[in-house]
């Protein structure tokens, strides 16, 4: 007995005919129209060897025999539009033919994941709603549904995700629980539902027609047919809001001036970590507070804040960066480097978009902090 993974069984039917074809030959050798075994026999022989090798096990896959597998399926996508959109659609086809559509328009809020199971269970629900009706109508007529005359409909979506998520029983998921329960209940009615995954944009034209009409369904003015937002809307509406709190604080603040100049917004101080590593020279120069003459005339460590490059310009990290003569030929080094690339040498945001122009520019602070101390003598 050969089981495939999908049990269409084709595998098991090639060798069983195949080895009773061999048998079959066999007793060929042994019957000839004017010699040879009885017939009597050989059709024993036939009976108790050669039928029982085909029909073993054929129970197993006789119900693949009753089936009737209509020639539908369903091609369903969710789109969400660059001004907020969200449109969900099915587009249902018998052969060649599209025989129906629906479009489904979400609230802004809602994702493009919530949008392909909402089609999904959409195009189940139709599908089961038709097979009742099909029902009805043959009941009004004094004929009887054969039941046991199963349909079986392919669903077919660009969503990996929405099919990952189906696929799991255990799954809470509000519009997963509800197709589940629809695929039960079309089970009662002999009507079976294939799921299958097809390649978006890869020129499948019901995926085409499907994704097209999706999104018409996110620019209809009218009132969304599901506006429950998920969880992540809700996470990312909070971590706005939170940001730009943050930003909002962190520009009024009269300390961090150094900080800021560098690194004008939050946005840039997280890509500037994601760029490159913390350390001590890049904290003195992002933070103010370091060896330069400046900080330490503040806190009266130093007799006054003139740079000794000239002794009357005040020694401040900008003027360390961009003026002083004692650090031109590093300086030039960066500044040609960033020239090459066409980016701002002083800009982090530019510079942290660039691995070789931050790592050129962390190398010049270092430079800087590291030789600061013994150029002011101190």
């Amino acid at each position: 007995m050969i089981i495939d993974r999908k049990l269409l069984f084709a595998d098991h039917v090639k060798y069983v005919v195949g080895k009773a074809m061999r048998i079959f030959n066999k007793l060929c050798i042994y019957t000839r129209p004017t010699w040879g075994a009885h017939p009597d026999n050989v059709q024993t022989i036939y009976r108790q060897v050669i039928e029982p090798t085909i029909t073993y096990a054929a129970d197993l896959n006789s119900e693949n025999l009753e089936q009737e597998t209509a020639p539908i399926r369903i091609y369903t996508d969710g789109s969400k539009l660059e001004n907020g959109g969200v449109g969900a659609a099915f587009v249902c086809f018998e052969g060649s033919k599209v025989i129906y559509k629906k479009r489904l328009k979400l609230h802004t809020s809602c994702s493009v994941f919530q949008a392909e199971l909402l089609a999904i269970k959409e195009a189940c629900e139709w599908t089961l709603d038709r097979r009742l009706k099909q029902g009805d109508e043959r009941h009004q007529r004094g004929t009887r549904m054969h039941m046991g005359c199963k349909e079986v409909i392919q669903i077919l979506s660009d969503s990996q995700a929405a099919l990952r998520a189906l696929q799991k029983r255990s799954n809470t998921h509000p519009i997963v629980a509800k197709t589940h329960d629809t695929i039960y209940t079309a089970a009662q009615v002999d009507l079976n539902f294939i799921f299958s995954w097809v390649k978006g944009h890869a020129g499948d034209a019901g995926n085409e027609i499907a994704d097209e009409t999706a999104k018409g369904a996110a620019t209809q003015h009218k009132t969304p047919d599901y506006a429950k937002f998920p969880m992540s809307f809700v996470k990312r509406t909070m971590r706005e809001k939170t940001w730009r709190t943050w930003q909002t604080r962190y520009e009024s603040a009269e300390q961090r001036a150094c900080t800021k100049e560098l690194l004008p917004k939050l946005t840039d101080i997280c890509a500037l970590w994601k760029a490159t590593k913390v350390s001590f020279q890049l904290t003195q120069a992002l933070t103010g507070h370091g060896y330069h003459k400046e900080y330490l005339h503040r806190f009266k460590i130093a007799a006054d804040p003139f740079c000794p490059c000239d002794n009357t310009t005040t020694q401040t990290l900008t003027h360390l960066l961009r003026e002083c003569p004692r650090f031109e030929y590093n300086r030039l080094k960066h500044e040609m480097l960033c020239s090459n690339l066409r980016i701002s040498p002083y800009c982090v945001t530019e510079l942290s978009n660039k691995q070789s122009a931050i790592e050129s520019f962390v190398t010049f602070i270092n430079y800087i902090i590291d030789k600061l101390k013994g150029f002011n003598k101190l």
